[in-house]
């Protein structure tokens, strides 16, 4: 591994850290990355050789072909000429969606074609005029607050008490990410794993305005830069700021006896320290929290 260490003032992992190459590929297929278009806010992106070699030659031929059709005859220019060159602008964006690469997903031209497809595909379906690709919704909570699904998955929900703290030292910080690493190295692969987190702006006007009288009327300097301490830091970093209320996981599997499986490992790592502590919803509780989810009403 190279010792040169890369520049991240934010501290964030680049979103886009490599991509899978096919061995029998030839030299024009692998995706190459393209450093001086980074200017241009395209760092995420990167282009195939043969791709831009038939871009070039694409552009090229709308160019000439645009010019000589227009050359060839004044009025034809005098009338044709402001929409063809609006054609070529499209054409030429259409070219370039064709050239850049997106490593996880394909060609921007690609991407623009499957979202396009999925939206006319979903205006259809919402219409009724076309059936659902898979059963969607749910079947009544199980009394045990099983969630059953109507593709016929299995599901629970569960509390979340976390265990990061902004306070941890280094030693509990890694011991926490081996444990994490362990579950998720132990976990069965067949069960999807969702957390949901809940959380509300925080307004802090009354907190401030107390710390402000407090400061106001107490005559010691000690206390007051204490309380100044306190309302500097409810002012930068409270104030404004989305905190986490609560926590839930959503676990679904195929099959009862795999959510089984799936939920013992849970437990064992949450006794070996992976959260301070998990429960199951009941069906109450998880009425409650299905009605309340935006689309699950």
């Amino acid at each position: 591994m190279s010792e040169k260490q890369i520049n991240n003032d934010a501290g964030q992992p680049n979103a886009i850290y490599g991509f899978k190459t096919n061995l029998r590929q030839k030299k024009y297929e692998v995706e190459l990355r393209i450093d001086k278009v980074e200017k241009f806010n395209l760092n995420d992106y990167s282009i195939i050789p043969i791709r831009l070699i038939y871009g070039l030659l694409m552009f090229v031929a709308i160019v000439l072909g645009s010019f000589f059709f227009l050359a060839s005859d004044v009025k034809r220019a005098m009338y044709l000429g402001v929409p063809l060159i609006i054609t070529d602008i499209g054409l030429v964006i259409i070219i370039v969606l064709y050239i850049f690469i997106y490593p996880s997903f394909g060609s921007l031209l690609g991407i623009s074609v499957k979202l396009f497809h999925h939206l006319i595909n979903s205006r259809q379906v919402r219409k009724g005029k076309k059936a659902r690709s898979k059963a969607t919704g749910f079947a009544p909570t199980r009394k045990d607050g099983l969630v059953r699904y109507a593709d016929g998955h299995v599901g629970r929900y569960f509390y979340l008490d976390g265990k990061t703290s902004k306070t941890a030292y280094p030693y509990e910080v890694l011991q926490q990410e081996i444990t994490a690493s362990r579950y998720h190295n132990n976990r069965n692969r067949g069960t999807t794993e969702t957390i949901i987190t809940s959380s509300q702006k925080q307004n802090t006007e009354r907190q401030s305005e107390s710390l402000r009288a407090l400061h106001e009327t107490n005559d010691n300097d000690a206390v007051k830069d204490y309380i100044s301490l306190n309302k500097r830091y409810v002012d930068e970093k409270i104030q404004g700021e989305r905190t986490t209320f609560v926590q839930y996981l959503l676990m679904i599997s195929p099959d009862e006896q795999t959510l089984n499986d799936s939920i013992d490992t849970l437990f064992a790592s949450t006794a070996e320290g992976l959260y301070y502590n998990v429960k199951a919803f009941d069906k109450k509780e998880t009425d409650q929290l299905l009605t309340e989810i935006k689309g699950l009403k």
